[in-house]
C-alpha cells in the first residue's frame, strides 16, 4: 500500500455540509438504538459482546464510508 493511501486511510473526514452531518447523526442513532436493542434482548455472553463489537464496526465503517464520499 503506498503512503498516499494510508494517509487517506487514516484522515479524519468532518462533515462538509449540515446535510452530511445530519445523515451521519441519523445513521449513528439507528445504530444505537439497534445496539440497545440487542443489549436488552441477548443473553449475557461471549455472543452478545461479539454482537456489539461488530456492531461498533458498523458503525464506523457506515459513517466513514459518508464521510470520505462525500
Amino acid at each position: 500500500m503506498e503512503l498516499s493511501e494510508i494517509r487517506r486511510r487514516l484522515t479524519l473526514y468532518p462533515p462538509q455540509t449540515e446535510e452530511v452531518a445530519r445523515e451521519m447523526d441519523e445513521l449513528r442513532e439507528a445504530i444505537i438504538q439497534l445496539g440497545e436493542m440487542l443489549e436488552e434482548a441477548l443473553p449475557v455472553g461471549r455472543e452478545r459482546m461479539l454482537a456489539l463489537t461488530n456492531l461498533e464496526q458498523v458503525c464506523f465503517w457506515s459513517i466513514g464510508a459518508i464521510a470520505r464520499n462525500q
